[in-house]
Protein backbone atom coordinates (compact mmCIF):
# COMPACT_ATOMS: atom_id res chain seq x y z
CA UNK A 1 0.00 0.00 0.00
CA UNK A 2 2.88 2.56 0.89
CA UNK A 3 4.13 3.85 -2.43
CA UNK A 4 7.54 5.04 -3.04
CA UNK A 5 8.27 8.32 -5.76
CA UNK A 6 10.98 9.38 -7.02
CA UNK A 7 12.25 12.96 -6.17
CA UNK A 8 14.19 15.34 -8.75
CA UNK A 9 17.43 14.19 -7.81
CA UNK A 10 16.83 10.61 -8.79
CA UNK A 11 16.35 9.40 -5.23
CA UNK A 12 13.58 7.61 -3.99
CA UNK A 13 10.83 9.07 -1.12
CA UNK A 14 8.74 6.54 1.44
CA UNK A 15 5.29 6.96 2.18
CA UNK A 16 4.63 7.41 5.66
CA UNK A 17 1.25 5.64 6.47
CA UNK A 18 -0.55 6.75 9.52
CA UNK A 19 -3.36 4.74 11.33
CA UNK A 20 -5.53 6.32 13.73
CA UNK A 21 -6.12 3.92 17.34
CA UNK A 22 -8.51 3.71 20.07
CA UNK A 23 -7.30 0.89 22.55
CA UNK A 24 -5.36 -0.79 20.24
CA UNK A 25 -7.96 -0.79 17.24
CA UNK A 26 -8.73 1.17 14.58
CA UNK A 27 -10.96 4.43 15.98
CA UNK A 28 -14.45 3.91 15.33
CA UNK A 29 -14.13 7.40 14.93
CA UNK A 30 -11.40 9.53 13.70
CA UNK A 31 -10.73 12.98 15.56
CA UNK A 32 -10.74 10.70 18.62
CA UNK A 33 -7.90 8.43 19.22
CA UNK A 34 -5.32 7.48 22.15
CA UNK A 35 -2.45 6.67 19.72
CA UNK A 36 -1.11 6.98 15.80
CA UNK A 37 0.77 3.69 14.20
CA UNK A 38 3.17 4.89 11.74
CA UNK A 39 4.09 2.50 8.67
CA UNK A 40 7.21 3.73 7.33
CA UNK A 41 9.61 1.97 4.61
CA UNK A 42 8.66 0.11 1.18
CA UNK A 43 5.90 -2.63 0.42
CA UNK A 44 6.85 -5.84 2.85
CA UNK A 45 9.83 -3.74 4.63
CA UNK A 46 7.60 -1.36 6.58
CA UNK A 47 8.38 -0.84 10.55
CA UNK A 48 5.99 0.32 13.01
CA UNK A 49 6.20 2.70 15.60
CA UNK A 50 3.08 3.73 17.87
CA UNK A 51 3.05 7.63 18.84
CA UNK A 52 0.71 8.35 21.72
CA UNK A 53 -2.06 11.24 20.44
CA UNK A 54 -4.84 11.60 22.45
CA UNK A 55 -7.23 13.39 20.33
CA UNK A 56 -11.07 14.69 20.88
CA UNK A 57 -10.86 17.31 18.44
CA UNK A 58 -10.27 15.98 15.06
CA UNK A 59 -8.63 18.74 13.59
CA UNK A 60 -6.12 18.53 16.27
CA UNK A 61 -5.62 14.74 14.42
CA UNK A 62 -5.57 16.36 10.98
CA UNK A 63 -2.75 19.35 11.66
CA UNK A 64 -1.08 16.37 13.38
CA UNK A 65 -0.96 14.20 10.20
CA UNK A 66 -0.24 16.95 8.32
CA UNK A 67 2.61 17.94 10.58
CA UNK A 68 3.89 14.80 10.14
CA UNK A 69 4.74 13.85 6.91
CA UNK A 70 1.71 11.67 6.69
CA UNK A 71 0.80 10.69 2.71
CA UNK A 72 -2.52 7.76 3.61
CA UNK A 73 -4.11 7.61 6.84
CA UNK A 74 -6.22 4.26 7.85
CA UNK A 75 -9.31 5.32 9.54
CA UNK A 76 -12.72 4.11 10.37
CA UNK A 77 -16.01 6.70 10.47
CA UNK A 78 -14.47 10.41 9.18
CA UNK A 79 -16.53 13.51 8.26
CA UNK A 80 -16.83 14.17 4.28
CA UNK A 81 -14.78 17.68 5.44
CA UNK A 82 -12.10 16.06 7.33
CA UNK A 83 -11.45 13.95 4.93
CA UNK A 84 -11.39 16.61 2.07
CA UNK A 85 -9.09 18.58 4.06
CA UNK A 86 -6.64 15.61 3.76
CA UNK A 87 -6.74 15.11 0.67
CA UNK A 88 -6.43 18.81 -0.15
CA UNK A 89 -3.20 18.49 1.42
CA UNK A 90 -2.41 15.32 -0.42
CA UNK A 91 -2.90 12.80 2.36
CA UNK A 92 -4.57 9.72 0.81
CA UNK A 93 -8.17 8.74 3.13
CA UNK A 94 -8.49 4.86 3.92
CA UNK A 95 -11.84 5.33 5.56
CA UNK A 96 -14.26 2.61 6.82
CA UNK A 97 -11.50 0.19 8.11
CA UNK A 98 -12.77 -0.97 11.13
CA UNK A 99 -11.45 -3.92 14.13
CA UNK A 100 -8.05 -4.88 16.02
CA UNK A 101 -5.34 -3.68 14.65
CA UNK A 102 -3.90 -6.95 13.71
CA UNK A 103 -6.71 -8.23 11.43
CA UNK A 104 -7.38 -4.61 10.08
CA UNK A 105 -3.63 -4.57 9.10
CA UNK A 106 -3.78 -8.18 7.49
CA UNK A 107 -6.72 -7.19 5.57
CA UNK A 108 -5.22 -3.65 4.24
CA UNK A 109 -2.06 -4.91 3.21
CA UNK A 110 -3.05 -8.49 2.28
Amino acid sequence: MGRSRGNRQGEVEVDRIAVILLNKRIAPCFGFCDEVLFLEGLKGDRSPKFQELHAEDPWEVCRFLVERGVRKVVCNGIWSFHREWLRARGIEVLENEWGPLEEALRRIFA
